[in-house]
């Protein structure tokens, strides 16, 4: 039976019909109240997994995010969503996990209503699920997290790129090749290295761990300002993606070249060594 009251939807469960919901078994009241009861918040208990999760995460969304746009609020959800996705799937056995999720959650159930005959399900997962809406506002500040950081990262690109655009181009053409001692280098439209004073400071800077190699390269190719770059890299090396990002179609990835499969031959022989 369903009514409105205020905001509020109630529904109130009641069995007509006893025998066909136990199947026809004899049992004393007693047990037929627990059948009823495990029945019950069975059907609660998936209708808080599988109907009322992403409304409770939309809700911690609109109360964190107040300052937010509706575009960047969208970003947050899915993220917050896809996080808790993602965790289910690495547990070892993520059916065992959900089924454990579900028993807890039904544990928490019978024991309310074994003294109560109502719910209310928000105030419920509140107050007695704080470890289940406690895992839901993590998902949601980690996705904020993932997405201040993702905004300043862009933010840095946008001004990294301003650079760019204002300077004078000083060489025609730059190769960017990877170097097992020091990271990368720079070699001219001749194969000459380039020598600059970022990319000297490689090896010397490789223990610091907050210098990474690609903001080293990244100021030596804004250093010297070239009108175009050739990467001689993985077109899935993460560099790819940062040095596109800022010089845009001036960058492009070398899809195999005379200088790559030395490269790889000289890689192959001291291999076999």
């Amino acid at each position: 039976e369903e009514k409105s009251k205020g905001d509020l939807t109630l529904f109130g469960c009641n069995v007509n019909n006893i025998d066909e919901f136990i199947d026809g078994r004899e049992n004393g009241n007693l047990s037929i109240q627990r059948s009823f009861k495990d029945y019950l918040a069975n059907t609660i208990a998936d209708i808080i997994i599988n109907d009322l999760e992403g409304v409770l995460i939309n809700e911690i969304v609109q109360n964190q995010c107040q300052d937010y746009s509706q575009k960047e609020k969208k970003l947050i959800y899915d993220s917050a969503l896809k996080k808790l996705n993602n965790l289910k799937e690495k547990e070892e056995d993520s059916i065992l996990s959900q089924v454990n999720q579900k028993s807890r959650i039904q544990l928490e159930l019978i024991d309310y209503l074994d003294i109560n005959n109502e719910i209310i399900l928000e105030g419920f997962i509140r107050f007695r699920l704080k470890d289940y809406f406690t895992e839901l506002k993590l998902a949601v500040e980690c996705a904020i997290d993932d997405f201040m950081l993702e905004k300043e990262y862009e933010e840095f690109i946008t001004l990294l790129r301003y650079f760019v655009d204002i300077q004078e181009p000083q060489v025609h053409l730059v190769h960017v090749v990877r170097d097992a001692k020091s990271g990368f280098k720079l070699l001219d439209k001749d194969y000459e290295r380039i020598e600059n004073e970022y990319l000297e400071g490689f090896v010397l800077d490789m223990v610091d761990d907050e210098l990474h190699y690609e903001d080293l390269l990244i100021s030596a190719l804004i250093t010297v300002a070239p009108e175009r770059i050739k990467l001689h890299c993985d077109k899935n090396d993460k560099v790819v993606e940062t040095v596109e990002n800022i010089f845009e179609d001036k960058a492009v990835v070398c899809s195999g070249c005379e200088y790559c499969q030395e490269v790889k031959s000289d890689q192959v022989f001291e291999y076999e060594r």
